[in-house]
């Protein structure tokens, strides 16, 4: 973007006057108007309290007094006291019709001096500012501040992530940021952030479901949670299996003569000759990977209290 940068005094000098050359009716300049010291129209005009009351502009006065006490004009000297405002020709110039002296520049304002202070320290469009973020060394014309700011590398923006504040300049921050979000690299499917992510992939294992469905976590709970029924079914077919081999396992057990004790009882000593058979019978039982039965359990009908736990 293009800013027109202006390397001049952005105000005039307090000590001076209006040039005459500002004013958009010159034949209303009188002559009476006329500060002799500067030759500009008069700004806050005094009377030097001569015998001929000359007037001129206070700053030049003032300036005029520290060099000679007499008066500019008709060189008599001054009284001891100070000049005296003349509000009367202080209203007449403020009702002159006069230009913005950012003119030159392209501001195209016109009015009456009474309201020129106004226009030319906070409404003119070609006034000098500096950009109000912190750290940034430009200065743009008014109008073209907007565009500035919206474009400032200085900006101060709020992560939607973290909700810390960076610099527009910082753009890689929203990707880079520890909180925003990124696809697990296992493609369960599941979005973490980026710290914790590591924690993510501790869990996120290839796991096998009930029904052979093999792949990441994430991927075999969602497709768990999204068959219940079948899943169920499945799970009673094996639980059945379990429960018939349960019961070969204790008439096994019972034609070896070995009583199967009660909960809470101490459990009996195997005999050798024939722990290899009871093992690989229980061995032999379906294996179910209970961290995922967690949905089915919760989805399956309750009847009556649950079976204490096995000892």
């Amino acid at each position: 973007r293009f800013f027109l940068l202006v390397v001049m005094a952005d105000v005039p000098a307090l000590e001076e006057g209006y040039p005459t050359d500002r004013f958009v009716d010159p034949s209303s300049v009188y002559p009476e108007f006329i500060c002799p010291i500067c030759q500009c129209v008069m700004r806050s005009p005094v009377n030097v309290l001569c015998e001929a009351s000359h007037k001129m502009c206070e700053n030049c006065c003032t300036a005029w007094f520290r060099k000679s006490r007499t008066c500019p004009s008709c060189r008599e000297a001054a009284p001891p006291q100070a000049p005296r405002r003349d509000i009367s020709l202080a209203n007449m110039i403020s009702r002159l019709t006069i230009a913005c002296f950012r003119k030159d520049l392209g501001c195209q304002w016109t009015g009456k001096l009474e309201m020129l202070a106004k226009h030319e320290d906070s409404e003119c469009g070609f006034r000098l500012l500096n950009c109000p973020n912190q750290g940034c060394p430009e200065r743009a014309l008014a109008k073209c501040l907007p565009s500035h700011l919206e474009s400032c590398p200085f900006k101060p923006l709020v992560c939607q992530f973290c909700k810390q504040s960076y610099l527009q300049r910082d753009k890689n921050h929203p990707e880079q940021c520890p909180k925003s979000p990124i696809p697990c690299p296992r493609k369960c499917g599941t979005m973490v952030s980026r710290d914790s992510l590591p924690g993510h992939l501790l869990v996120c294992v290839d796991v096998t479901c009930i029904c052979g469905e093999k792949g990441p976590r994430g991927l075999v709970e969602r497709h768990l949670t999204e068959d219940l029924l079948n899943h169920f079914f499945m799970l009673a077919q094996r639980l059945a299996v379990a429960e018939h081999d349960l019961a070969a396992c204790k008439q096994a057990l019972a034609q070896k003569g070995i009583a199967i004790p009660s909960v809470g009882a101490p459990v009996p000593v195997i005999p050798a000759p024939i722990a290899p058979t009871v093992a690989t019978s229980l061995f032999n039982l379906p294996s179910l990977p209970m961290p995922l039965l967690a949905p089915v359990a919760a989805a399956a009908p309750v009847h009556g209290s649950p079976p204490p736990p096995p000892p």
